[in-house]
């Protein structure tokens, strides 16, 4: 027989599960994502907007540092004389690629 938890109700000894996954902050588009669920947090009351604020700073923070670390990597790249290299791996989810190679491939035939 389990003995149960007065406060929660729920067996003694058992661990509260956690509301959702942690994503990895490795990618803009993880960033981003974050920043958006700090923000429904905040908007449906469940996040204390100067607690919401912080994060979204430390967010922001991440988000320079992965583009930084981007353009250090592409000079790198140039001055070691490989351009071909400099093209920016392309992540399939982006909506905007599409466009953006479509556009790229009618520059190149125009020239």
């Amino acid at each position: 027989m389990e003995t149960l938890d007065e406060a929660t109700g729920k067996p003694e000894g058992s661990r509260p599960r956690k509301s959702r996954r942690l994503i990895p902050l490795t990618t803009l588009r993880h960033v981003r994502y974050e920043m958006a669920v700090v923000y429904r947090q905040m908007d449906r009351g469940k996040l204390e907007n100067s607690d919401g604020t912080k994060r979204v700073f430390a967010l922001r923070q991440i988000a320079d540092v992965i583009t930084l670390a981007e353009i250090e990597s592409r000079i790198r790249r140039l001055e070691a004389g490989r351009p071909e290299l400099l093209e920016a791996p392309r992540d399939d989810s982006d909506d905007d690629g599409d466009e953006i190679q479509a556009a790229q491939l009618a520059n190149q035939a125009a020239a």
